[in-house]
């Protein structure tokens, strides 16, 4: 009887639930340059995605898309936690640039930002989460000197994500 009610007790849900944090392994990719994600040529792509192994010698960009649907709004604040990319990664969420000052590497230009070996933490607007279809697209560049990748993807509570 005392373990079944220490089990009821660790069970019970706390006053104000947190929303559950997504996490995606696979994505949809493709291959493509400029400011905007291409509008065909995307196939499934395991994450984390390594371009030394899926992508030898490949000097560009890559888009990656996940879309999911959401019961409802979150309440509490929320994050993107994406643990690597490589060199360089742009995310949008819902039609929005979340890190607009990341700049590219353009052809014989100044090097853009680099991202490699730095997680990246981005606490989402509030609101730009919605209930029904939501859609996350990550622009990656990267070189076949340096490689290039994305890892795995979660959103999740802020506060939950930044302990990860």
């Amino acid at each position: 009887v005392l373990l079944l009610s220490a089990l009821c007790q660790a069970t019970e849900a706390p006053d104000t639930p947190q929303a559950p944090a997504l996490q995606w392994s696979r994505a949809d990719a493709a291959a493509a340059e400029g400011a905007m994600p291409p509008a065909d040529g995307w196939q499934e792509q395991a994450l984390p995605d390594e371009w030394r192994f899926t992508r030898p010698g490949f000097s560009g960009q890559v888009w990656y898309r996940v879309r999911f649907d959401l019961p409802a709004t979150p309440a509490e604040a929320m994050a993107l936690l994406v643990p690597r990319v490589a060199v360089t990664g742009r995310f949008h969420l819902n039609g929005l640039v979340l890190n607009p000052q990341v700049r590219f590497t353009p052809a014989d230009g100044p090097v853009g930002t680099q991202m490699t070996n730095q997680p990246q933490y981005l606490v989402l607007p509030q609101g730009l989460l919605r209930a029904g279809p939501n859609e996350l697209l990550v622009q990656v560049q990267g070189d076949a000197v340096t490689g290039g990748g994305l890892s795995r993807l979660s959103v999740g509570p802020a506060d939950a994500l930044w302990r990860a």
